[in-house]
């Protein structure tokens, strides 16, 4: 076996070291020896202290530098001073002049730290003409901050990622594409051990992780939407509860059903307790909940808030819950009164900030040309209570296009919400974030910078993962294919297993219709 390469990982501005998480496993399994380095503030140092930091780490062994955004500038002039056998550059940004009023990511810098680093990007593009080593540029079609026209002025190869965006890491053919690059580049041909380059080993030995292939078949489920009861106090008429009536006849799972439906989900690392009823209204809940927290599951609950009172939701925290979201969609007590069939908004907002100190609580909004003048309000709700964002989205379902922020044109009035909830250090986090496994990458990773991140659509598949990594189950047992088609079960828990549902024919036929863009309902979600 050859002397493991170290592959110095730069994060960008606004990031940290975390951010390579999900990258450490298939660079170590390559035979790399990832050292993931810290970057110093910006405020006080500048990105000209970064490259003196990968100077220092570098030492006099040959290293192979991998970057993201500012960190791939970084690494484009700090290996013009190290024996750097390769460059990998991830969405590194061009000129900075091109992205219009604001950096791509990261806020709250100072006037005099933004202009630091547009010069040295400056200064970068010009190093990046001299630069002779092994290099390649990764960036995504769908990247909002660096389109492909721009990334193509830098002297480096290009790989444009379909469906991809500037943070790269949740797709799977970027995943692929950077492997492929280290296997077969001069670097990976003269330092990685031949039986690791083999693709047969890679494959056998995992190489790929958690990488997601976009086919008919899927992994197991990653997270679990579950329905336990159909029954609700609301008649929200957004609701699919409402557009579909006869899926509102009132039931409770039981102990027995949900018991197997856990039983073959147990491998499930997420549990969102929701659906077409009030999960608070089923009298099993703390069981549910314990029961799903003994499996090390990451527990939720999505509430209308109406049961939340103090003492409940102490006991589901007690027994295990992680996160309690209230669906709040006005801070206007007559039009939360109106888009909640009747539903009494001091009472949400007293159970809302009843939750006890140090409990996780969040907000989901749900908009449309009604709500969307009140997103100010629950923006200053936040902000009272403590919490840094929001998450917000467009309505679903094709019985609801009419409302849409879309198809009312409300790009105005919602580009000065966002601009607003910026001024207040709130993040509005739009549609995607249900494609994300960790719930602590979300906020930084689906920040709505503009309207079109809330309230655009696509007639391509961009986003959406929900058929291959959450496995939505209905009061009944009933598998459907993701939480907008509650109408169209695909196979039943209560008598088969899900390894048979999950990679049925039902589930091949809606994935395949999905990517192709065939698939009718998703050309309406926010989420497609």
């Amino acid at each position: 076996m050859k002397g493991r390469l170290r592959a110095l990982l730069v994060h960008g501005m606004g990031s940290s070291p975390e951010w390579w998480n999900p990258l450490i496993t298939p660079l170590q399994n390559l035979g790399l020896e990832p050292v993931v380095l810290e970057m110093p503030s910006l405020e006080s140092s500048g990105p000209v202290a970064w490259v003196d930091e990968i100077v220092r780490h570098a030492g006099h062994a040959p290293v192979l530098l991998i970057g993201h955004s500012l960190g791939a500038a970084v690494c484009v002039v700090a290996s013009r001073r190290i024996p750097c056998i390769g460059i990998i550059l991830l969405a590194c940004p061009p000129f900075f002049d091109d992205y219009g009023p604001s950096p791509p990511v990261g806020t709250g810098l100072s006037v005099r730290a933004v202009t630091r680093v547009g010069m040295f990007l400056r200064d970068a593009a010009r190093e990046a003409a001299l630069v002779t080593t092994d290099s390649i540029h990764f960036i995504g079609d769908a990247d909002p901050f660096i389109p492909a026209e721009q990334a193509a002025r830098l002297p480096f190869p290009l790989i444009v990622i379909p469906s991809a965006d500037h943070d790269l890491r949740d797709s799977m053919r970027f995943m692929k594409a950077l492997i492929a690059h280290i296997i077969n580049s001069q670097f990976g041909k003269h330092f990685l051990d031949p039986a690791v380059r083999a693709p047969s080993r890679l494959r056998a030995s995992g190489v790929l992780g958690e990488v997601m292939d976009l086919n008919e078949a899927a992994p197991p489920p990653a997270r679990i939407d579950l329905e336990i009861t159909t029954r609700c106090q609301c008649a929200c008429p957004r609701c699919a509860r409402t557009l579909f009536p006869i899926l509102a006849r009132p039931i409770d799972m039981s102990r027995v059903l949900f018991e197997r439906v856990i039983g073959e989900c147990s491998g499930a690392g997420e549990i969102i307790f929701v659906g077409l009823g009030e999960p608070l209204l089923h009298p099993d809940l703390p069981f549910f909940v314990s029961t799903c927290a003994r499996l090390q599951m990451n527990v939720s609950v999505v509430t209308n808030g109406l049961m939340a009172e103090p003492h409940l939701v102490e006991t589901l925290f007690e027994s295990g819950l992680g996160e309690i979201t209230f669906s709040i969609d006005s801070a206007d007590p007559e039009r939360f009164r109106l888009l909640r069939g009747g539903a009494d908004l001091r009472r949400v907002l007293a159970n809302f900030r009843a939750v006890r100190e140090g409990r996780h609580k969040s907000i989901f909004v749900t908009l449309s040309r009604q709500n969307v003048g009140d997103l100010r309000g629950l923006v200053d709700l936040a902000v009272n209570e403590g919490l840094r964002a929001i998450a917000v989205s467009d309505v679903n379902f094709p019985e609801n296009a009419d409302e849409s922020l879309r198809k009312t044109q409300a790009e105005m009035e919602l580009g000065a919400a966002i601009t607003y909830a910026r001024e207040r250090n709130v993040l509005l986090i739009d549609p995607r974030f249900h494609n994300i496994g960790d719930p602590r990458r979300r906020h930084l990773r689906c920040t709505a910078r503009k309207p079109a991140d809330i309230m655009g659509r696509s007639c391509r598949h961009r986003h959406c993962l929900a058929p291959w990594r959450i496995a939505v189950v209905g009061v009944k047992g009933d598998l459907t294919p993701c939480n907008c088609a509650p109408q169209t079960p695909l196979g039943n828990l209560a008598r088969d297993s899900m390894a048979a549902v999950w990679n049925g024919p039902g589930m091949a036929i809606w994935r395949k219709a999905v990517v192709s863009g065939q698939c009718h309902p998703c050309l309406t979600c926010p989420r497609y």
